[in-house]
């Protein structure tokens, strides 16, 4: 039931599409980063209408993400504040040569109140999705566009590297029966 302006068109498209040759396919990437800016642009609004001035206050394609992401880190209390970076970077698998990704993890890794906390903020936020099992992060892009988060991979690449492989290893002896010979 909203009016979009037409200058906030013609600015998602050039910026969805920046980089991208004639013809170029869209990056699929750049579709949770359009529509959570919309998202948060539509919170803003207070009429019919959808402007480019509520998306840049949303912090437009590249920021929106980042400006939700933060201004969930600065509701925490400093508890929650400090079990973030832990509770996070477990949603994100790392591997040597290949892009970071999210992860998929069972609800039940994390069972400290303050992670709990983490999780929920992050979940009404829709920074993270979640059912009665799992969580992950909602949009992939959370990895990039979030600089708190990019920062904490960097300062813990390699110990997520080696958790991500410890993983692994775990479900292959898982699916080979527990055999002791797949244990390190």
């Amino acid at each position: 039931g909203l009016e979009v302006e037409d200058a906030l068109v013609e600015v998602l498209v050039a910026e969805a599409t920046q980089g991208a040759g004639p013809g170029a396919a869209l990056d699929p990437g750049v579709l949770p980063l359009i529509a959570h800016a919309l998202y948060v642009s539509w919170q803003q609004s207070t009429g019919r209408w959808l402007t480019l001035s509520q998306y840049r206050l949303a912090g437009g394609l590249a920021g929106a993400i980042a400006q939700t992401a933060e201004s969930v880190y600065a509701s925490l209390t400093p508890e929650q504040r400090e079990a973030a970076r832990g509770t996070l970077v477990r949603l994100v698998h790392v591997r040597a040569g290949l892009a970071d990704t999210r992860r998929p993890a069972d609800l039940r890794e994390f069972g400290s109140p303050e992670s709990g906390g983490v999780l929920q903020a992050c979940i009404d936020a829709r920074l993270l999705s979640a059912d009665r099992e799992h969580v992950q992060l909602a949009h992939e892009a959370l990895l990039t566009a979030w600089p708190r988060l990019r920062s904490w991979i960097e300062d813990d690449r390699e110990g997520l590297r080696q958790r991500t492989r410890l993983a692994e290893a775990a479900h292959r002896w898982l699916d080979a029966g527990r055999d002791p010979d797949l244990l390190y």
